[in-house]
Parts: structure tokens; C-alpha cells; sequence
């Protein structure tokens, strides 16, 4: 399994955790292997990866869903859903089938849907405004043409960049805002406390757990049952 989450953090430790749990109820048959902190490349690389069998699973924001199915970025429209807490339960249970059997589709099995958090501007410089931020040269994830284009067409340099590049363009200048949640941007070292980040919550972002089809040796209809209650216990942890 790969991810973009830094190994040492809490995280890769609940990934690592996890992992240990499907040992044991698989009787040793399941063995994870993490490479975490972006060693195995972008969420596009290790979805192409996936595709290709030389990686079984992979923790994706959701740009590395959208390379499986656009579907799920209807999760991140902006104020489409203005607060979790509004959202009971029972409505997200009621949206993750009908996501699961399109990444079903793809040959894509589920393993559990991960709340990220909610975005945020974070800038080096203060930008107060639309057109404050405008001024900056703003981070994009690489390989998303579309989403990049709609960021330029409202007038914003959009940059596009791999995810595992983000630091270094940091600290560089390349780029100096990001849209992202809190605890990604804590987790990377993205940005310092004394830095700026606008408040306003833009919409979640889902993050995902995946495994190919094949991975496990079973077709969607007959997935083990005693990893998938490991990973959903886990979920919240993750």
C-alpha cells in the first residue's frame, strides 16, 4: 500500500496498526507493506501502479480517486455541505454504495471512505480576499488538466506540481499558497504556525482506501470479510 502520509505520523501509525490486524485475522495471509511519504510517487502514479499490479493498494486523496472515477468530486463542491455535523451518519451511508460500486466498476475495491478534513487556504503572504489571493502563485496537483484550468479561468496562477514536490516548491518560492486541510499541511510541514490560512471551510475532503480487485484474490461480490471489519473499525483513525 502506498500514501502520501509522512511515515513517523499518526497517521502511517494507523496504517501500521491496521496492517498487524489483517495479519492476524487473515492467519498470516495478508502481509501490508507500507511505503509511505510519497516513495512510490503522486496519488496518478500509484493509482497507474494499482493498474498495472505492481502495487495492491494505495491510501488517495481525492484527485487519486478522481483518476478512477470523477464521480467523487462532487464531495468537494465548495459549501455543498457546510458543516459534518450536519451531514447525519446515515447520509453517508447512504452515499458510499453507490460510490463503491463505480470504483467497483473500475476494478477498484473499497476499503473504507477516510474524512481528510475540511480545505483551507494556507499563503506565506496575508491574502484576505479573492483578489489578494489571486496574487499568488497557488498550488495544483499535477495531471488534473481540468481542475487546474477552471483555477486559471477565475484568474488565480494555478501551478500545477506533484503533490510529493509541494515542501521543496514551498520553500523555494515556486509556489507560496496551497489549498489543503489543516492537519495535511501540519502533517507535510507545508506551512508554519505563524503563517496565514483563511478560516472559511470550503468543502471536505475525502480520502479513500483502495485495493485492485485482484489484489485480494476476489471479485467485488466476495471480498473478506474480516479485513473489511478491521479497515471500517479503523477508519476514524486513519
Amino acid at each position: 500500500m502506498a500514501t502520501l502520509v509522512p511515515a513517523g505520523s499518526s497517521w502511517n501509525r494507523s496504517l501500521q496498526e491496521m496492517g498487524q490486524k489483517w495479519q492476524q485475522v487473515s492467519g498470516g495471509k495478508v502481509v501490508l507493506k507500507l511505503y509511505a511519504g510519497g516513495v512510490a510517487g503522486d496519488d496518478a502514479d500509484v493509482v497507474r501502479k494499482m493498474r498495472l499490479g505492481t502495487l495492491n493498494a494505495g491510501l488517495l486523496a481525492t484527485t487519486g480517486l478522481a483518476d478512477i472515477d470523477r464521480s467523487v468530486l462532487a464531495l468537494q463542491i465548495p459549501d455543498a455541505l457546510r458543516g459534518l455535523r450536519r451531514v447525519p451518519t446515515g447520509s453517508w451511508t447512504k452515499m458510499t454504495p453507490g460510490l463503491d460500486a463505480q470504483f467497483d466498476a473500475k476494478g477498484f475495491v473499497v476499503l473504507a471512505w477516510v474524512d481528510g478534513g475540511w480545505a483551507h487556504f494556507f499563503t506565506k503572504t496575508p491574502a484576505r480576499t479573492p483578489e489578494e489571493l489571486k496574487t499568488a502563485k497557488l498550488f495544483t496537483w499535477a495531471g488534473d488538466d481540468k481542475y487546474t484550468e477552471l483555477w486559471k479561468g477565475a484568474g488565480f496562477n494555478a501551478i500545477p506540481l506533484p503533490a510529493t514536490e509541494i515542501s521543496t516548491a514551498l520553500q523555494t518560492g515556486l509556489v507560496n499558497a496551497i489549498c489543503t486541510t489543516p492537519q495535511v499541511a501540519a502533517a507535510h510541514a507545508v506551512v508554519q504556525p505563524r503563517e496565514e490560512h483563511d478560516r472559511r471551510q470550503l468543502g471536505p475532503s475525502p480520502r479513500g482506501g483502495r485495493d485492485r480487485q485482484e489484489g485480494l484474490g476476489e471479485d467485488p461480490g466476495r471480498r473478506p470479510p474480516a479485513i473489511l471489519a478491521v479497515t471500517a473499525r479503523d477508519r476514524a483513525r486513519c
